[in-house]
Protein backbone atom coordinates (compact mmCIF):
# COMPACT_ATOMS: atom_id res chain seq x y z
CA UNK A 1 0.00 0.00 0.00
CA UNK A 2 1.55 3.21 -1.30
CA UNK A 3 0.80 6.73 0.34
CA UNK A 4 -2.16 7.71 -1.49
CA UNK A 5 -3.86 4.04 -1.11
CA UNK A 6 -3.67 5.02 2.36
CA UNK A 7 -4.58 8.40 2.24
CA UNK A 8 -7.97 7.00 0.32
CA UNK A 9 -8.78 4.49 2.75
CA UNK A 10 -8.74 7.63 5.90
CA UNK A 11 -10.54 9.53 3.65
CA UNK A 12 -13.40 6.77 3.36
CA UNK A 13 -13.76 6.83 7.27
CA UNK A 14 -14.59 10.89 7.53
CA UNK A 15 -17.34 9.85 4.22
CA UNK A 16 -20.39 7.91 4.13
CA UNK A 17 -19.65 4.35 3.35
CA UNK A 18 -22.58 5.23 0.31
CA UNK A 19 -19.24 7.01 -1.10
CA UNK A 20 -16.53 5.04 -0.90
CA UNK A 21 -18.35 1.26 -0.51
CA UNK A 22 -16.59 1.36 2.95
CA UNK A 23 -16.28 -2.36 3.76
CA UNK A 24 -15.35 -1.57 7.70
CA UNK A 25 -18.54 -0.40 8.85
CA UNK A 26 -20.15 3.04 9.46
CA UNK A 27 -17.83 5.50 9.08
CA UNK A 28 -17.27 8.67 11.76
CA UNK A 29 -18.88 11.31 9.79
CA UNK A 30 -22.16 8.38 9.98
CA UNK A 31 -21.39 8.08 13.49
CA UNK A 32 -21.61 11.83 14.41
CA UNK A 33 -24.90 12.11 12.36
CA UNK A 34 -27.18 8.50 11.51
CA UNK A 35 -30.61 8.51 13.17
CA UNK A 36 -31.18 12.41 13.45
CA UNK A 37 -33.78 14.15 12.11
CA UNK A 38 -32.82 17.58 9.80
CA UNK A 39 -34.47 19.60 12.62
CA UNK A 40 -32.04 18.04 14.58
CA UNK A 41 -29.01 18.66 13.02
CA UNK A 42 -29.69 22.40 13.25
CA UNK A 43 -29.32 22.64 17.79
CA UNK A 44 -26.74 23.82 19.26
CA UNK A 45 -26.60 22.08 22.39
CA UNK A 46 -24.48 24.51 24.86
CA UNK A 47 -23.97 26.69 22.25
CA UNK A 48 -21.62 24.63 20.54
CA UNK A 49 -21.88 24.41 16.55
CA UNK A 50 -24.48 22.86 14.94
CA UNK A 51 -24.38 19.41 12.83
CA UNK A 52 -25.43 21.12 10.27
CA UNK A 53 -22.63 24.03 10.50
CA UNK A 54 -20.05 21.77 11.29
CA UNK A 55 -20.63 19.14 7.83
CA UNK A 56 -20.68 22.39 5.97
CA UNK A 57 -17.67 23.71 7.30
CA UNK A 58 -15.44 20.56 6.44
CA UNK A 59 -16.89 19.87 3.44
CA UNK A 60 -15.81 23.82 2.50
CA UNK A 61 -12.22 23.42 3.41
CA UNK A 62 -11.84 19.86 2.20
CA UNK A 63 -13.30 21.56 -1.33
CA UNK A 64 -11.21 24.87 -1.10
CA UNK A 65 -7.72 23.40 -0.22
CA UNK A 66 -8.34 20.58 -2.45
CA UNK A 67 -9.98 22.10 -5.44
CA UNK A 68 -7.44 24.60 -5.42
CA UNK A 69 -4.39 24.23 -3.33
CA UNK A 70 -3.70 20.80 -4.46
CA UNK A 71 -5.27 20.42 -7.92
CA UNK A 72 -5.76 24.20 -9.28
CA UNK A 73 -8.80 23.54 -10.78
CA UNK A 74 -12.37 25.19 -9.50
CA UNK A 75 -14.25 24.30 -6.37
CA UNK A 76 -16.88 22.22 -6.25
CA UNK A 77 -19.18 24.57 -4.97
CA UNK A 78 -18.54 26.97 -8.14
CA UNK A 79 -19.19 23.92 -10.31
CA UNK A 80 -23.01 23.91 -9.73
CA UNK A 81 -25.42 25.99 -8.17
CA UNK A 82 -24.51 25.24 -4.70
CA UNK A 83 -25.17 28.28 -3.19
CA UNK A 84 -28.71 28.14 -3.93
CA UNK A 85 -29.34 24.52 -3.06
CA UNK A 86 -27.75 24.94 0.06
CA UNK A 87 -29.83 28.43 0.57
CA UNK A 88 -27.48 30.27 1.42
CA UNK A 89 -25.98 33.79 0.77
CA UNK A 90 -21.93 33.56 1.76
CA UNK A 91 -19.76 31.52 -0.11
CA UNK A 92 -16.42 31.22 2.88
CA UNK A 93 -15.69 28.07 4.62
CA UNK A 94 -16.94 29.70 8.05
CA UNK A 95 -13.82 30.13 9.96
CA UNK A 96 -14.32 33.23 12.51
CA UNK A 97 -18.21 33.00 11.80
CA UNK A 98 -19.32 34.87 14.95
CA UNK A 99 -21.86 33.01 17.06
CA UNK A 100 -24.84 34.90 16.04
CA UNK A 101 -24.03 33.87 12.26
CA UNK A 102 -23.98 30.42 13.06
CA UNK A 103 -27.07 30.59 14.83
CA UNK A 104 -28.79 31.82 11.54
CA UNK A 105 -26.91 29.56 9.12
CA UNK A 106 -28.22 26.69 11.51
CA UNK A 107 -31.70 28.02 10.80
CA UNK A 108 -31.85 28.40 7.32
CA UNK A 109 -29.23 26.06 5.28
CA UNK A 110 -30.83 23.09 3.19
CA UNK A 111 -29.49 19.97 5.40
CA UNK A 112 -29.93 17.79 2.87
CA UNK A 113 -28.07 19.77 0.04
CA UNK A 114 -25.37 19.72 2.60
CA UNK A 115 -25.19 15.97 2.11
CA UNK A 116 -25.20 16.10 -0.89
CA UNK A 117 -22.54 18.81 -1.13
CA UNK A 118 -20.19 16.69 0.99
CA UNK A 119 -20.50 14.38 -1.29
CA UNK A 120 -19.81 15.68 -4.43
CA UNK A 121 -16.64 17.43 -2.27
CA UNK A 122 -16.01 13.62 -1.28
CA UNK A 123 -15.93 11.97 -4.87
CA UNK A 124 -14.14 15.13 -5.84
CA UNK A 125 -11.04 15.05 -3.54
CA UNK A 126 -11.01 10.86 -4.36
CA UNK A 127 -10.72 11.74 -8.02
CA UNK A 128 -7.94 14.14 -7.48
CA UNK A 129 -6.08 11.85 -5.52
CA UNK A 130 -6.41 8.66 -7.62
CA UNK A 131 -4.66 11.16 -10.25
CA UNK A 132 -1.81 11.91 -8.34
CA UNK A 133 1.73 10.10 -7.76
CA UNK A 134 3.36 9.51 -4.44
CA UNK A 135 6.22 12.01 -5.59
CA UNK A 136 3.19 14.83 -6.22
CA UNK A 137 2.85 14.72 -2.15
CA UNK A 138 5.98 16.99 -1.99
CA UNK A 139 4.92 20.00 -4.59
CA UNK A 140 4.72 22.60 -3.10
CA UNK A 141 1.50 25.28 -4.49
CA UNK A 142 2.32 28.14 -6.01
CA UNK A 143 1.65 31.89 -4.67
CA UNK A 144 -0.54 32.35 -6.94
CA UNK A 145 -2.31 29.48 -5.65
CA UNK A 146 -2.70 30.99 -2.42
CA UNK A 147 -3.99 34.53 -3.99
CA UNK A 148 -6.99 32.42 -5.17
CA UNK A 149 -8.23 31.51 -2.14
CA UNK A 150 -8.05 35.12 -0.90
CA UNK A 151 -9.31 35.92 -4.69
CA UNK A 152 -12.59 33.99 -4.52
CA UNK A 153 -13.48 35.11 -1.02
CA UNK A 154 -12.74 31.52 0.44
CA UNK A 155 -11.78 32.89 3.54
CA UNK A 156 -13.12 36.16 5.45
CA UNK A 157 -10.89 39.66 6.33
CA UNK A 158 -10.62 38.07 9.77
CA UNK A 159 -9.61 34.91 8.80
CA UNK A 160 -7.17 35.57 6.61
CA UNK A 161 -4.30 34.36 9.02
CA UNK A 162 -5.49 31.02 7.88
CA UNK A 163 -3.32 31.60 4.81
CA UNK A 164 -0.21 31.86 6.69
CA UNK A 165 -0.45 28.51 8.07
CA UNK A 166 -1.00 26.89 4.62
CA UNK A 167 1.49 28.76 2.73
CA UNK A 168 4.87 26.62 1.88
CA UNK A 169 2.96 23.59 2.66
CA UNK A 170 3.47 20.48 0.24
CA UNK A 171 0.59 18.66 -1.50
CA UNK A 172 0.44 15.95 1.13
CA UNK A 173 -0.16 18.03 3.86
CA UNK A 174 -3.43 19.59 2.14
CA UNK A 175 -4.18 16.40 1.68
CA UNK A 176 -3.97 14.36 4.96
CA UNK A 177 -5.23 17.63 7.12
CA UNK A 178 -7.98 19.00 4.55
CA UNK A 179 -9.08 15.76 3.40
CA UNK A 180 -8.75 13.53 6.93
CA UNK A 181 -7.90 15.08 9.84
CA UNK A 182 -9.78 18.39 9.68
CA UNK A 183 -12.47 16.62 9.22
CA UNK A 184 -11.85 13.77 12.09
CA UNK A 185 -11.51 16.96 14.85
CA UNK A 186 -14.52 18.36 13.36
CA UNK A 187 -16.58 14.80 13.27
CA UNK A 188 -15.41 14.19 17.12
CA UNK A 189 -17.06 17.85 17.91
CA UNK A 190 -19.71 16.35 16.21
CA UNK A 191 -20.35 13.41 17.98
CA UNK A 192 -20.54 15.01 21.69
CA UNK A 193 -23.34 17.32 19.85
CA UNK A 194 -25.39 13.98 18.39
CA UNK A 195 -24.67 12.97 22.50
CA UNK A 196 -26.23 16.00 23.87
CA UNK A 197 -28.93 16.40 21.45
CA UNK A 198 -30.16 12.12 22.21
CA UNK A 199 -29.85 13.37 25.76
CA UNK A 200 -32.51 16.23 25.45
CA UNK A 201 -30.24 19.11 25.46
CA UNK A 202 -31.75 21.26 22.61
CA UNK A 203 -30.15 24.41 23.39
Amino acid sequence: MNTLELFLLDHARVHAASLTNNAGGLSVAELAARNLSDDQWRLRPHGLNSLAWIFWHIARCEDAAVSIMVANRPQVFDEEPWADRLGILRRDVGTEMTLAEVEDFSRAVNVPAIRDYRSAVGSRTREIATSLRPDDLDDVPSGERLEQIRGQAVLIPKAEWVLKIWDGKPVGWFLAWLGTGHSYMHLGQGRWVKKLILAGVTS
